[in-house]
Parts: structure tokens; sequence; C-alpha cells
């Protein structure tokens, strides 16, 4: 097996701090699974706040951002079980949790080595793991999803010039989960709904000024004001002009 594609895919570590400390991401780079073995945690996100401790096993997916606080009398040791692939079928999107397993399958965590080179007999003694722990853990609703995409369009209304990476960082999420939102709550994504908003702002300014097609095109951020003309034309089938005709000033 290539050793190159598990050292970027999995992360498989043992974390020992004798002190409290605290941890910050504004995007987690892969999804994770972590078992306690000493002290205790609590992590948050714009979404939920969780508290963990010895026993317990904690899931973190990929592109959250979150903050954590970790203490304990003697000292912090937790398994912690980086991956790329999660393998879910059914598009489920699990959130930051403590995972309500039993307690013996939550320890079978530690049975997987984090003191070696990944191989083929590793991987699968975690994906097993995995996959016994799945139907014990939360994953988030539409609604949730609706609630990610009325967040970041009430943002884009307020920031017509925004790009996707800004609206990710207003919703604490990572700009792959807003993509994901947009594309399966909306069918579309964030640059084509800013784009729509855009025009939206547009047609107001046509309709109640009699400002020159240019200075519309540079206050709204277009490149030009012929690509200003594409997009206009694409989300309301009309021109600038037949626009301001068609509505009487």
């Amino acid at each position: 097996m290539n050793n190159e594609v598990f050292s970027q895919g999995y992360q498989f570590l043992k974390f020992h701090h004798e002190y409290p400390y605290s941890w910050m991401t504004e995007s987690c780079p892969k999804h994770f699974l972590a078992y306690i073995c000493r002290g205790r945690g609590r992590l948050s996100s714009a979404q939920t706040h969780i508290d963990v401790a010895e026993g317990d096993a904690l899931y973190i997916p990929h592109g959250i951002s979150y903050r954590s606080r970790w203490e304990g009398e003697d000292g912090i040791i937790f398994n912690s079980y980086g991956f790329s692939f999660l393998p879910v079928c059914d598009q489920k999107d699990y959130g930051l949790q403590k995972v309500a397993a039993p307690p013996k399958l939550a320890a079978r965590l530690r049975d997987i080595p984090t003191d070696r080179p990944i191989d083929s007999k590793t991987l699968g003694l975690f994906y097993a793991v995995l996959a016994d722990l799945l139907p014990y853990m939360s994953y988030e609703h539409e609604n949730h999803r609706e609630s990610l995409c009325d967040l970041a369009m009430a943002y884009m209304a307020d920031h017509v010039d925004c790009t996707v990476k800004e609206i990710a960082k207003h919703c604490h999420v990572s700009e792959s989960i807003i993509y994901s939102a947009f594309r399966r709550s909306m069918g579309t994504t964030p640059n084509v709904q800013r784009l729509r908003l855009l025009c939206e702002r547009a047609v107001d300014l046509l309709i109640a000024t009699d400002r020159p097609i240019e200075d519309i095109s540079a206050e709204l951020g277009f490149s030009s004001s012929s690509y200003f003309r594409k997009v206009l034309h694409a989300h309301t089938g009309m021109t600038p002009t037949q626009i301001r005709k068609r509505t009487p000033m």
C-alpha cells in the first residue's frame, strides 16, 4: 500500500498533556474520532457545545470551526483518529458530538494502534469500529441545512460583493459545507445565489434611477458592463434597456 496516501488521508495519534490547554481551528482538516483516556474537555461550535470525559468517544466533522478546552487533575490523554473518507451512502451530515455508544464499543477505539505506520490491518480495525459506531451517531436534518442557507443568504444580502470564503467564515463552517448545504437544500451554489441577489439589486437601481449602465455595473462589483449585461440577462431574461422600457419611472 502507498504510505504517502495514508499519510495524507489518515492521522492516528495519541495526545498526552500534563496541563490544561485550549485549541481552536477555523476549518477542521479531516473527520476525527477520539477516545478520551484521561481528563475532560468542552468543545464548542456555532451550533453546539459538548462536554466529554474519560471513557467517551467524540466525533468532529470535517470542515467545522470549533474551540476546545481540556483539563484534568492527572493530565489529559486521548487517542485521535483523523480520516478523510466517511463511508456514508445516504448523504447524512454528522455534526460535532459525543458518540452515544455503549462503553465497551467506544473503548474498542483504544485497540486501534496510534504508535506505528498505518497499514491495511490498522485501517480494517478502524473502519470496523467506525461502522459499529455510526448507528449511535446523530445526524443533522434537512432543517439544519436550510437554516445554514438562510444565514448565508442574509449575509449575502448585506454583503453583495462577498466571497464564499467570507460567507463560510460568517457561518462558522468550511466552504465545502456551505457548497453542500446549498446544493442539497436549494439545488444551486452560493455563487449563483449571490449573482441572483446582485441582479435583484441591479433591477431596483435600473428602475429607480437613470444612472448609466456602467455606473451600476461598477457599483455592484462586476468586472465589466458586458459581463454585467450577460449575468443580468441570464437571471432575468432581459437587458438593462428592456428592464427600463418595461417599467415606467
